[in-house]
């Protein structure tokens, strides 16, 4: 009998911790769903954003995080693509500007061509050709610039024999990496005589 006692003793203490173990758990994973409600509603009001947290299984809620988490960053990237649309365009100043001669502009040899360039080592390439392409002047000239990466101001006289009416100026740098000309200014130009 003494036995039956103590076995029964013994079975009893393990029902009873097992219950409040299982009671512990059950609500451990009760206020664990009930924070995550909680946290994932006051997220989603703080973004302005509407949810579903009716299903109140722990994958809903899950799945109630995942589509907050979405719409808040959807509306994230709504608001940075808007600043990005709103924002002042940064305008970037070519590397050569020809101010002498404008465009369409009637020119007589001899004729001064003025500018600024910030170009390698300071070398500005310039060529007229007639509206058929045949080279009237080709030459260089320096940009008289302080610093490397500023500015310098250019001039440079050109002489030329043509009987054509029409022509382009090309103003250019030679490329330091393979001598293709690139920052091309075209000026279109008459020829007075």
């Amino acid at each position: 009998m003494k036995n039956k006692k103590g076995f029964i003793g013994g079975l009893l203490s393990i029902i009873i911790t097992v219950a409040i173990i299982l009671g512990m758990y059950l609500w451990w994973e009760k206020m664990t769903v009930k924070n995550l409600q909680d946290t994932t509603k006051k997220a989603a009001q703080d973004a302005g954003v509407e949810i579903n947290t009716q299903d109140a299984s722990p994958q809903g809620q899950v799945n109630a995080v995942r589509d907050a988490v979405n719409k808040i960053q959807d509306k994230e990237n709504a608001e940075i693509a808007n600043q990005i649309e709103n924002q002042p365009q940064a305008t970037e100043e070519a590397n050569i500007v020809v101010s002498s001669p404008e465009k369409n502009a009637t020119v007589n040899s001899p004729f001064y061509i003025e500018g600024k360039a910030r170009v390698f080592e300071n070398v500005v390439s310039i060529r007229l050709e007639d509206k058929d392409g045949k080279i009237l002047f080709q030459g260089t000239t320096d940009a008289q610039s302080p610093n490397t990466g500023q500015y310098g101001l250019f001039q440079k006289e050109i002489k030329y024999t043509t009987s054509q009416t029409e022509g382009i100026l090309k103003v250019f740098e030679s490329s330091a990496k393979d001598g293709s000309e690139i920052n091309e200014v075209i000026i279109p130009v008459k020829f007075g005589n």
